[in-house]
């Protein structure tokens, strides 16, 4: 071939060539996936992951009932009313609280107060009498400037360890209560030990390892909080100071028997004093900025009493999700559709991904004997990748769409002028070369039993019912406007919305649906009568896109409809043997063709198909009981009890109506609502 400027070519030369793109494509997401399994420890991306973790936490960590192993004791603001001291915290108080608690006989009492200035001597000498004769282990709160920088001053840190070195009992022991906070002042990890100074081992570890906890190796782990603080139901049982009543026997008993064998906290809550940020902070509505250090000291000790951990994805589920989001993300940027319709997809898939990881993480941890949180999947690289995988797909369908409009310039500039060749490509819809997508609706018909009645019926007697049968019908699709898209065997397709644009598509649908029904059973009374036992005629009517145009080789080519929306039709219409109806149509055609009376089935999970389809049984204006059967119905799609009763009289008044039958049986098997899975055509 040569072409107009008189240089040989060749179309090979010139045809696009496809597997280049999809080269590239490949290599671009194999990049993508790479990047952004990197690109999860690397600021921003994983502070953008910490805090929307610390989101997750607050709005969806589980409530918890009370530990059974902690109790708290909060020095407030009432408390320190009555006593008339803020600080330091009444060390007379701390004695009085150490001898009640110890009498109670705990697993271990924990004192979240620095000693770390002088204080009324009589009350100093009291705490550490104290001290001296408790028979429980007990941990006191310990800082320093190795550990603490710019925390303590070095005389505080002087007469705290001169106070605790004054303690001559072994099961009094210090621990380091440092809040271990990350860069944005967050409290998220655990902290077990020091790497220096005098006192090594944390608070929390000390006591739990008093009560019988575990004691992981390291220096941290992240911090899995317990219950959530500022939810109804609150994680540890606490008592104010104030109100522990050992002289008043009816409460301490009480109260007794709720310290016995706990891990008791003593500290303060009180405005201004030890306060840390926590992840739950981060609840617009219930988060508070300041958690005292004594309820933190408490989710440690849970922790590690429990056994429990920040239970993560594996890694390499974190991987197939990222690779599986940005797979679908190409699949729907190369994907042909409206550019509306992808941002509804791309929210609705991102808007999943959150909806999940957060169902998980609240409902997938253990239940009994200790509340936790399911495990945590990645949000920020999964979303990250589905969104730069889908416009990676989309640029592949631009570059093949590009490479095909260069190709059909090269090919058409041979034969007409490049002006009417550029109008062509800027205006496609002035000529259609190939299949395009159209909005369609489609109208399935099939004969039951027909394969069956081949086999035995008089071929003389078959084959002019049947080619008499088919000629009506086609009759019938032409009087509407249809297209005949062909016969197999005794069933017909029709279609409606191409070749030419038709605004009233569904309605003509619908309409000759009908009349075909009407036909068919005029039919099957004349087969009888010649003898042959022709089946009942069942019909699905549906609307949705399709690719159509014309199809096959060089030797003979078929104008043909493609697409899911072919495939339900013949879903629909295989579903009439499972309601006994004549006619099955989807809402899209009923609710678009408006004024045809119809019935709904309800809402339809199709052979093969994942997603419901609202189906409906068009019937003739004069049908009778229509508005019994809507009401009936309305109280089955409520889930009323008083559906059975209704479907009942129904059914009573009309036994021949398939659609109340049906309803009913379900209901009398015990199933309520109006979602029905078929498993079989």
């Amino acid at each position: 071939m040569r072409s107009r400027d008189g240089h040989a070519t060749t179309l090979l030369e010139e045809s696009p060539r496809p597997w280049k793109i999809w080269l590239r494509s490949s290599a671009s997401l194999a990049t993508l996936f790479a990047a952004l399994l990197f690109a999860t420890r690397v600021p921003p991306f994983s502070l953008l992951e910490t805090w929307l973790g610390d989101i997750r936490l607050a709005l969806l960590a589980p409530s918890a009932p009370p530990h059974p192993k902690i109790a708290v004791i909060e020095i407030n603001e009432e408390t320190a009313a009555k006593i008339g001291r803020r600080s330091p915290i009444d060390r007379g108080l701390l004695a009085k609280l150490v001898d009640t608690v110890a009498s109670a006989e705990p697993a271990a009492i924990g004192i979240d107060v620095l000693f770390d200035e002088p204080s009324e001597p009589e009350k100093d000498a009291a705490l550490l009498a104290a001290l001296q004769r408790v028979r429980v282990p007990v941990v006191l709160g310990w800082i320093d400037a190795v550990n603490a920088p710019g925390a303590i001053e070095h005389w505080q840190e002087t007469y705290l360890e001169n106070f605790i070195r004054r303690i001559d009992n072994p099961l009094v022991v210090p621990g380091l209560s440092v809040m271990r906070e990350d860069r944005d002042g967050v409290v998220r990890q655990l902290l077990l030990r020091a790497p220096a100074g005098a006192v090594r081992e944390s608070f929390d570890l000390l006591l739990s390892k008093s009560a019988g906890g575990t004691a992981p190796v390291g220096l941290t782990r992240p911090l899995a909080y317990y219950g959530h603080p500022f939810k109804d139901q609150q994680p540890f049982t606490r008592f104010p100071a104030h109100l522990l009543f050992p002289d008043v026997p009816q409460i301490w008993r009480v109260q007794s028997r709720t310290l016995a064998s706990r891990v008791v906290l003593i500290g303060a809550n009180l405005l201004n004093v030890d306060l840390h940020r926590t992840p739950f902070a981060s609840d617009p509505l219930t988060g508070q900025s300041g958690t005292p250090g004594v309820y933190l000291q408490a989710q440690g000790v849970a922790q590690l009493l429990d056994g429990s951990g920040v239970e993560a994805v594996p890694s390499w589920a974190a991987a197939l999700l990222i690779a599986g989001l940005a797979a679908f993300g190409f699949l729907i940027g190369r994907r042909e559709m409206a550019w509306s319709l992808r941002v509804i997809v791309g929210f609705a898939t991102i808007t999943l991904l959150l909806v999940a990881a957060g169902a998980i993480f609240h409902y997938g941890g253990a239940t009994a004997p200790v509340v936790t949180p399911g495990p945590i999947f990645p949000l920020v690289m999964p979303a990250a990748g589905f969104l730069i995988a889908m416009t990676i797909g989309i640029a592949h369908a631009r570059q093949l769409h590009a490479a095909e409009r260069r190709f059909v310039r090269s090919v058409l500039t041979r034969y007409v002028p490049s002006e009417v060749v550029d109008h062509l490509l800027f205006h496609p819809e002035d000529m259609k070369l190939g299949g395009e997508r159209r909005m369609m609706s489609f109208v399935y018909t099939d004969i039951s039993g027909f394969t069956t009645l081949c086999e035995s019926a008089d071929p003389k007697l078959l084959v002019p019912a049947l080619n008499r049968y088919l000629s009506g019908m086609t009759s019938i699709i032409y009087d509407h406007k249809g297209t005949v898209a062909g016969f197999i065997g005794d069933a017909i397709l029709a279609f409606w919305g191409a070749p030419l644009d038709d605004p009233e598509q569904a309605e003509h649908a619908l309409r000759s649906a009908l009349a075909m029904n009407r036909f068919a059973k005029e039919e099957r009374r004349n087969a009888a009568a010649e003898g042959l036992d022709f089946g009942r005629t069942r019909i699905g009517v549906h609307r949705g896109l399709a690719t159509v145009g014309n199809f096959g080789g060089a030797a003979r080519l078929e104008y043909m409809a493609h697409g899911d929306a072919v495939n339900t039709v013949a879903r629909l219409e295989g579903a009439n043997k499972y309601f006994q109806t004549d006619i099955a149509a989807s809402e899209a055609v009923v609710a678009e063709a408006g004024g045809i009376p119809s019935r709904p089935v309800g809402d339809v999970v199709l052979r093969g198909k994942a997603h419901s389809v609202a189906v409906f049984a068009p019937a003739d204006d004069d049908s009778p009981g229509l508005a019994d059967y809507c009401a009936a119905f309305e109280l089955l799609r409520q889930g009323s009890p008083q559906a059975l009763a209704a479907f009942e009289a129904l059914h009573r008044r009309q036994p021949e109506e398939p659609l109340a039958a049906f309803h009913l049986e379900r209901l009398r098997r015990g199933e309520t609502g109006i979602t029905i899975v078929l498993e079989d055509k």
